[in-house]
């Protein structure tokens, strides 16, 4: 990537099987992501980050060379429960924030809304996407309205087209009209219009900074938590090996020296004299009991109190949802269809 490849960051938000995949597919012409079936199911298990290089093309709105990033997530109201929507949520926090070390803004969120669907979910998507960045966000917000010719197949005329247009107008969002390229009403123009979407000036980019300030209250408010949450202990059984001495009787052999009787002398006056008595001395074996003590270990079972150790992601989830919580009660999103 040469010095004047400008990067640009585009995220994709909606609900499943609005065609979220298929459109970035479309827009780097290229099958990077895996479409849904149609069957209510999200494919897309995580966010993921598509690019694709663009030379400058003023005619294709294009104003100098751009390496466009696409991150692609997984929609919401998964009919299988795989994932809830907090979770998608968060797993888009996390994957947004491990880029803004590397990324300094997102330049455009569109809103995925596909026109075929009975019901308009445009305010309640712009909720959670407020929950997750902010009210700042919705100068960066650009209303994808996606499958507009299925729509003109299912409600044979364009009323749906006109009530996302008419809700957008009263949001004062800016939306986009993207036609496959199996629609009749394809006509080559549709990269322009995603790039002029991209471009417009009169949006403002969403600085990383907002996210790791938002990430930054978020850790703060977890460790207070986890501070204020008293210390719990628990009771742990081990065995420990004892270094013990056994008393033990043995029996040890010792030798004394004894006078004994050698018989009777030489005479004490001569020839007429009493003998003498003779002794000797003898050393005698005798044995007696001694008390001795030999090491050995022996296994004893102890039990102590252990701290239990708190779990940061536990008190981290629920200052996120304390944050979310907030930012709702401070949104009010009054829309009349």
């Amino acid at each position: 990537m040469s010095a004047q490849c400008q990067e640009v960051f585009a995220l994709i938000y909606g609900e499943t099987q609005v065609g979220k995949s298929s459109f970035v597919n479309a827009i780097l012409e290229e099958k990077v992501a895996v479409s849904g079936g149609g069957d209510g199911h999200s494919v897309t298990a995580v966010p993921e980050v598509h690019s694709k290089r663009f030379e400058a093309n003023p005619a294709n709105g294009i104003p100098s060379a751009i390496k466009l990033l696409l991150m692609d997530t997984p929609g919401n109201l998964d009919t299988a429960l795989r994932w809830s929507d907090a979770t998608i949520l968060s797993n888009i926090r996390f994957a947004i924030t491990s880029s803004s070390r590397h990324l300094q803004r997102i330049n455009t969120i569109f809103l995925a809304e596909s026109l075929s669907s009975d019901s308009i979910q445009i305010a309640r998507n712009l909720q959670k996407l407020k929950s997750l960045f902010g009210e700042s966000v919705m100068q960066t917000v650009v209303v994808l309205a996606l499958k507009p010719t299925l729509s003109r197949t299912v409600f044979g005329d364009a009323r749906r087209i006109e009530a996302v247009k008419a809700m957008c107008n009263r949001l004062q969002l800016p939306y986009l009209v993207y036609e496959s390229r199996q629609s009749r009403q394809w006509n080559g123009n549709q990269l322009k219009r995603f790039m002029t979407a991209l471009f417009d000036a009169n949006r403002r980019p969403f600085e990383m900074r907002e996210i790791e300030e938002t990430r930054r209250r978020i850790e703060q408010q977890a460790q207070e938590l986890m501070a204020a949450d008293p210390v719990q202990y628990k009771t742990v059984s081990y065995e420990v090996e004892v270094d013990k001495l056994q008393e033990y009787q043995e029996e040890e052999a010792y030798y004394v020296t004894e006078s004994r009787y050698a018989g009777k002398g030489r005479r004490r006056y001569g020839v007429a004299g009493p003998r003498e008595d003779k002794y000797e001395n003898v050393s005698v074996r005798k044995t007696h009991m001694v008390t001795k003590y030999r090491p050995y270990k022996e296994t004893e079972s102890r039990v102590r109190q252990d701290e239990i150790p708190k779990n940061v992601e536990k008190y981290r989830m629920q200052a996120m949802r304390e944050w979310e919580q907030q930012m709702r009660r401070s949104i009010q999103i009054k829309v009349v269809v």
